[in-house]
């Protein structure tokens, strides 16, 4: 697998936006290709070091949106990208168990690593549960959002109702060890089956021990999250390709 290039899964325009933003910051070229993606995709897009694609399927019913992610991906030679991140909402609205199925089936990549925690904006996981602001995100207004009402913060329950994958959890505990102690609570999660760990995420510091440890694995996970994990995965990737942030 080429490790050049960044391969961004969206489910709306804004996210893709603003994950594109994160790997720019980093001097990376990085293009946004809006939705409709047959006849939207330049010929040349492999020419780019980061390719943000967007599936406008946050609002769609969970075949819908799988179908509409793995119709996206067939269009791509995914080969040709050694970073894939799967862009979510960081209340977790949306069909995100769907559509990190269908890319970790179209990618053949063998685990995700999973957490919305964007703690600047107030968005943390603590023992599994999504918290805005230090509430439960079923108890904020996302639980009434129009077209995918967030019923459940217990992140490992949603998930395994939207995923035919194992899921687990990696807790607090061990985000915030050592990398050493990390690296081998994630290997033994990976043992028992496990195709989707949820990490816990409470300081900057945790987001960027998931990313490292993250990039520290052959092949790389798939990574999932919001644009809280993707500035610490976009300086992992720019350091990796040599890029020196702009």
């Amino acid at each position: 697998m080429d490790q050049s290039r960044c391969l961004v899964v969206a489910d709306d325009m804004t996210g893709g936006g603003d994950t594109g933003a994160q790997f720019a910051k980093k001097g990376l070229r990085t293009l946004l290709v809006t939705p409709g993606i047959s006849a939207n995709l330049p010929a040349d897009y492999l020419k780019w070091d980061v390719l943000v694609v967007n599936t406008h399927s946050r609002a769609m019913g969970a075949a819908q949106a799988r179908q509409a992610v793995a119709a996206t991906l067939q269009r791509l030679d995914l080969k040709r990208f050694g970073v894939i991140y799967k862009k979510i909402d960081s209340t977790f609205r949306g069909n995100i168990g769907a559509e990190v199925d269908a890319i970790l089936e179209a990618s053949g990549l063998s685990v995700g690593f999973l957490t919305p925690a964007f703690p600047e904006m107030g968005r943390t996981v603590k023992d599994g549960i999504l918290l805005v602001k230090g509430t439960p995100v079923a108890e904020t207004e996302a639980s009434r959002d129009p077209a995918c009402p967030v019923q459940d913060s217990n992140l490992v329950n949603l998930l395994r109702r939207q995923s035919s994958g194992g899921i687990d959890l990696v807790d607090h505990r061990n985000v915030a060890s050592a990398l050493g102690s990390l690296r081998e609570a994630v290997s033994r999660k990976r043992q028992t089956g496990a195709k989707i760990l949820i990490f816990d995420g409470l300081e900057r510091t945790d987001v960027e021990a998931i990313a490292a440890v993250g990039f520290g694995l052959q092949p790389l996970p798939l990574f999932i999250g919001s644009a809280g994990l993707a500035e610490a995965v976009a300086s992992r990737f720019a350091e990796k390709i040599k890029l020196t942030p702009a």
